[in-house]
């Protein structure tokens, strides 16, 4: 009989403790998921408060504190993981802190995160990223060491193929390639991070042309601008836009060396400077399209020099309407090197057509665009 109420006491005791730690504790404290990781907080002001140990991206230890009437100096010794044999270990330090804490203050109440920080000496890292510096691939190597694994290249090749799938919509008819050169990064004496961009060139007949981006102040690719390394030829045409960013400015497409085989120029939707001398030199070129973009064309865009110094016939179709057209500013002998009959077509019908006198041989004179329809 008195065992079994004994027994009765101790499992009523049990169930009181139960239910206490139950509804007491959570009173005290509380854990959290935070992006930090998991972090014990108080439910009670100014009586707990935790110090959470992070290494890398776990949690390594929480230490609580119930007494904040004395500075917090109970700070953990090294790691015992290490994310590297080499790694040195350079004490617990804030996030984007500078200095190791040693310390937290007496009357603190607030949650501490440490991160533990380690430096790996003698090693640095090849970044290959994209125009718009998004990372592609990343190789860490110890000091005098660089040459990109074969892994690592053929990695980043599959990476080029489908941005330059996503470059422009009409990429058949651009040419446009995303290429980084294996040859220029071995950097076998390398000690410092390195940063390599890839870049779009474009290829057409037997020219190729480099696009270039030019960055603002905060590194992002503000635009591109087109800059030819050999004159292109056939029917070429110029990318407006690379992913979500404009081809402003086209500089040349001719590399400024006699050219008779290019034939027609498109410009996409996109461009906005066509520059002096983009197209010098092209006395094969028949036919050009310009975008509703356009705001500019600069003197002696399209002009032509031959042997004959024949200037060129040539019909340029624009994507805008007549009074859109007007609205482009045009340099004083923006069209050098047209001859009589040269034509602007714009979208709503308009047509001028071009009277050149007092010209030598197609390079000067007075210009004269008659509205003919």
């Amino acid at each position: 009989m008195f065992r079994k109420v004994r027994n009765q006491i101790l499992a009523v005791s049990c169930l009181i403790i139960l239910f206490l730690s139950m509804f007491f504790v959570p009173m005290f404290a509380k854990y959290i998921l935070s992006d930090s990781g998991v972090v014990l907080t108080s439910n009670v002001e100014g009586i707990l408060y935790t110090v959470t140990y992070m290494n890398g991206s776990e949690v390594y230890d929480v230490h609580y504190v119930w007494d904040n009437s004395q500075a917090y100096t109970n700070i953990l010794a090294t790691p015992t993981e290490k994310p590297d044999n080499n790694a040195v270990f350079e004490g617990w330090k804030y996030l984007n802190g500078e200095n190791a804490v040693t310390s937290i203050p007496a009357g603190n109440t607030s949650n501490h995160v440490l991160y533990a920080n380690w430096a790996i000496p003698n090693k640095h890292t090849i970044r290959f990223v994209d125009a718009d510096a998004t990372l592609l691939y990343q190789e860490v190597f110890m000091e005098g060491t660089g040459s990109i694994s074969s892994a690592g290249q053929n990695e980043i090749a599959e990476i080029l193929v489908e941005l330059e799938n996503q470059a422009n919509a009409d990429s058949e008819k651009t040419k446009i390639i995303f290429e980084v050169s294996w040859e220029d990064y071995n950097l076998q004496n390398a000690e410092d991070d390195v940063t390599v961009r890839a870049v779009y060139t474009m290829n057409a007949g037997t020219g190729s042309a480099t696009i270039i981006p030019e960055y603002g102040d905060n590194g992002e690719v503000v635009y591109y601008r087109v800059v030819a390394t050999s004159g292109l030829s056939g029917e070429v045409t110029i990318p407006g836009m690379i992913g979500p960013i404009p081809v402003t400015r086209v500089e040349d497409i001719s590399a400024d060396t006699i050219n008779t085989g290019l034939t027609k120029v498109t410009f996409l939707e996109g461009v906005e400077v066509i520059a002096s001398n983009a197209m010098a030199m092209t006395s094969g070129l028949k036919e050009v399209e310009l975008p509703n973009s356009l705001r500019e064309i600069q003197k002696n865009a399209f002009s032509s020099i031959l042997g004959g110094w024949s200037g060129k016939k040539l019909d340029i179709y624009y994507h805008g309407t007549y009074d859109e057209w007007k609205q482009v500013t045009l340099a004083s002998g923006w069209e050098q090197g047209l001859v009589d009959g040269s034509r602007i077509i714009c979208d709503d019908g308009t047509i001028l057509e071009l009277d050149v006198s007092n010209s030598f041989i197609g390079l000067g004179g007075t210009y004269t665009w008659n509205k003919i329809n």
